[in-house]
């Protein structure tokens, strides 16, 4: 037959819609012996057909004395000399068919059944089996006499075992299932053949039983000297008959059986029907699904003692014996959900309660395959395959049982002397309670009501402690006539956390009106705040920026003199900032600087709080300190603070990859990035995409000054995916991205999954296949001027 070389298809040009040229390559078909040539020699005589053409009756078996005739078809026209005989195959014995008659392509070949030949399974033909004589073509060549065997023909079989013979009288399934009616894994399934005479075994013979849709073979076990053999079979996982074994007719093969004269027995037997007292189950029940079933409440977030509860659902009703637990990931830590109840039914539950300490923002997963511990099987015994896949982290169950110290009792512990009032320069002492040890970190305030102002009482000890002693000092004009009052939650600023680092709750209701802690410090007349004003130039935007100064003047009806570093409180957006004192002792008016913190941020413009210079002494020219009170000074237009960072609100791929939704050499893929603000670029940034298992870059292409950003790439040759581009997180590189404050954008942000309208094919096409597909005719030979037709598969529509 015609061959074919590897990588033979050469010249001219092949290439695909995208006119890449293909990747010819292929490895080499072969032979194909049904494609020979023959241009001029003559042809070959072949045996085209052997079959048996005798008829065996309405029971398809042949008898002591009836003739079994085989016809051999050649290719051509063929001649014989002498007697050319055909083997056959009856039972375990080789029969001649001698040659008997024919003439042009066809001979036939008889044999005459005899006495003991035996044949359940039918008749079949080894390969070249046809020997001696001469057989030649018209021309005297001899014919090529090879074939491929006949494998058994049930409507040939033979029988010619004298009725005297020893021969099955019963086969039966002899075994009881441990389980009701069904065998489990691992039980021994006993079949019982048994004869009218004593038989003797050698070899292994079988029985094939049918269960459910496989075939099983249960191996001689015991039985040879007597008039019963015992055959048995171990079920193996995943063998399953829900309506009973069956046993097919004739079913007992291979081995040797004879009676004790040494002639093999009849094996004849009627087919077993399904019985279904003998039923299989032996495979294993599966998960079908894991999930978390309690509710979390209206926050979605369990507390401490909050039960989570999973239920694991499987294919089939299980029984639990033990403890299996499913372990669930509660942030970085492992927590066990134990077997609660479901025994017996579909789907079992797990329980865990929540502890002190537990936190998971993101919400409950639980890993692949994390079911453990106990026995859980069916009622069989079959134990369940506990495979599942991950449950990835869900935020309708999220877990906070963090410990938090909590505040127990707020109260005013200094001692205003027997007239019960606090004058100028006396120091109120708040003590706030605490249920656990605190450690503090800044300076929190306890906000004092002093009047109608609020004075601010600082930080003052008791870090590591369950006590925080907070201190204000009375000011010049500071007076409340009916006591000091707190109001509820004014615990603010700094940090205040317990010993494993978790924020104190710091809510606590308010303090009434403290008779006995009364203020007065009104002074004679003195000089005072004349006016307060942001003094300094926010620039073209009205905006401050990162490391930009606040400068503040606060302007006395005289002149007056600072000691230590008095401080003007600025509202910045929700956020207290202090403008420290920088110059202006020994004048009218004082001069206050702050200097812009990275996060800052105020759209509406700064304000600032009424009385809000605090801290140092400011005294007069007689060392009398001055008054500090003034009137709030609200949102100042003009002196606007943003010092926050852009950050990314939004990936996408919005080029168009066409009606096939795939992109292909040259095409460009545009990622859109929005961003929360306008930003500008300088340099050039970056996207890395991923296509198929490579990394590509989408450079910056637009959007400078706008909230939206263009990159763009150009699809290579070679560049391949088959389930659409993916974005990893936080892959913006390179560049300059900022706002027009100069705050560098956050360039964070969420992984974008593979995208199925976003594919890539620029991949040369390749050679599938390679076949001689023209039809050699009936002799299978090509003679001289006969076409040959070679055709080569490619794996996508090529151009040639």
């Amino acid at each position: 037959g015609i061959s074919i070389g590897a990588d033979a298809l050469t010249g001219g040009t092949i290439e695909d819609d995208n006119d890449q040229a293909v990747d010819r390559a292929f490895l080499a078909p072969g032979r194909f012996p049904e494609h020979k040539v023959n241009g001029g020699l003559p042809p070959v005589t072949d045996v085209d057909r052997v079959t048996i053409t005798s008829y065996a009756g309405g029971d398809g078996t042949y008898r002591l004395g009836d003739v079994i005739e085989v016809t051999v078809d050649f290719t051509a026209a063929v001649r014989v000399t002498g007697v050319p005989v055909l083997e056959l195959s009856v039972g375990n014995r080789t029969r001649e068919a001698a040659f008997a008659a024919g003439s042009g392509t066809r001979l036939e070949f008889r044999y005459t059944v005899q006495d003991g030949d035996l044949e359940n399974n039918g008749i079949s033909i080894p390969a070249n089996a046809l020997k001696r004589g001469i057989i030649e073509d018209l021309n005297g060549n001899p014919v090529n006499r090879s074939f491929n065997r006949r494998d058994p023909d049930d409507n040939h079989r033979v029988d010619a075992v004298s009725p005297a013979r020893v021969r099955i009288d019963l086969l039966d399934i002899t075994s009881d299932p441990e389980s009701d009616n069904t065998y489990g894994p691992g039980e021994v399934i006993e079949v019982t053949v048994a004869f009218n005479g004593i038989v003797h075994v050698t070899g292994v013979p079988v029985v094939t039983l049918s269960i459910g849709a496989n075939t099983r073979r249960a191996t001689f076990a015991t039985g040879s000297g007597s008039m019963e053999l015992v055959f048995r079979y171990t079920v193996q996982d995943g063998d399953f008959d829900g309506d009973g074994i069956s046993i097919a007719a004739d079913a007992l093969t291979g081995g040797a059986i004879e009676d004790s004269n040494g002639d093999p027995v009849g094996r004849a037997s009627a087919a077993l029907p399904r019985d279904d007292g003998h039923r299989v189950d032996a495979v294993a029940p599966d998960v079908a699904r894991v999930s978390i079933t309690s509710d979390a409440g209206p926050d979605d977030a369990y507390g401490p003692g909050d039960v989570v509860e999973v239920t694991v659902r499987f294919s089939d009703p299980v029984f639990v014996t033990g403890v299996p637990v499913v372990t669930l990931t509660v942030g970085a830590n492992s927590r066990p959900a134990a077997f609660a109840a479901g025994s017996g039914t579909t789907r079992l539950e797990f329980r865990y309660t929540v502890q002190y300490g537990d936190v998971d923002d993101d919400g409950i997963s639980i890993a692949a395959g994390t079911l453990t511990g106990g026995r859980i099987a069916d009622a069989h015994g079959n134990p369940a395959n506990r495979a599942y896949g991950a449950l990835e982290p869900d935020d309708d169950h999220r877990v906070d049982a963090a410990r938090r110290a909590t505040v127990v009792d707020v109260d005013i512990t200094s001692d205003p002397g027997s007239d019960r009032t606090y004058g100028l320069g006396d120091e109120i002492e708040v003590t706030v309670r605490f249920s656990d040890t605190v450690h503090v970190t800044g300076v929190p305030t306890v906000t004092l009501s002093v009047g109608g102002n609020s004075r601010p009482a600082a930080f003052a000890a008791g870090s590591g402690t369950h006590r925080l002693r907070f201190r204000y000092a009375v000011q010049e004009g500071d007076s409340d006539t009916d006591g000091i009052s707190i109001a509820a939650n004014a615990l603010r600023g700094g940090a205040i956390e317990d010993i494993d680092g978790n924020p104190a709750d710091r809510g606590f209701t308010a303090l009434r009106p403290q008779f006995a802690h009364r203020v007065d410090a009104v002074p004679p007349a003195l000089a005072r705040v004349e006016t307060v004003t942001i003094t300094s130039d926010a620039g073209a935007r009205d905006t401050y920026g990162p490391d930009d100064i606040i400068e503040v003047t606060v302007a006395f009806t005289d002149v007056v003199h600072v000691t230590g570093v008095p401080a003007v409180t600025l509202s910045i957006g929700a956020n207290s900032r202090p403008a420290d004192f920088a110059a202006g002792s020994g004048t009218r008016r004082l001069e206050f600087r702050y200097t812009v913190q990275s996060g800052d941020l105020d759209e509406d413009g700064i304000s600032i709080g009424a009385d809000a210079l605090t801290g140092g002494a400011i005294e007069d020219a007689d060392g009398r300190p001055v008054g500090r009170g003034f009137r709030a000074l609200g949102p100042q237009d003009e002196h606007r603070v943003d010092a926050l960072a852009p950050v990314v609100t939004a990936v996408s791929i919005t080029s168009d990859a066409g009606a096939d939704r795939t992109y292909g050499r040259g095409d460009v893929v545009e990622v859109t990035m929005t961003f929360s603000e306008t930003v500008h670029v300088t340099g050039e940034p970056v996207v890395t995409l991923s296509v198929g298992a490579n990394s590509r870059s989408a450079v910056f292409a637009d959007g400078s000054g706008t909230t939206r950003l263009q990159f763009r790439y150009a699809v290579r040759l070679g560049d391949l995916d088959e389930d659409g581009i993916s974005i990893a997180a936080d892959a913006l590189t390179g560049g300059a991205v900022e706002d027009a404050a100069g705050n560098p954008a956050d360039r964070t942000f969420d992984a974008l999954a593979p995208q199925d309208d976003h594919r890539v094919d620029a991949l040369a096409p390749a050679v599938v296949s390679v076949a001689i597909t023209s039809d050699a005719g009936a002799d299978r030979t090509y003679g001289r001027g006969d076409i040959v037709e070679v055709t080569v598969e490619f794996s996508e529509t090529v151009h040639v």
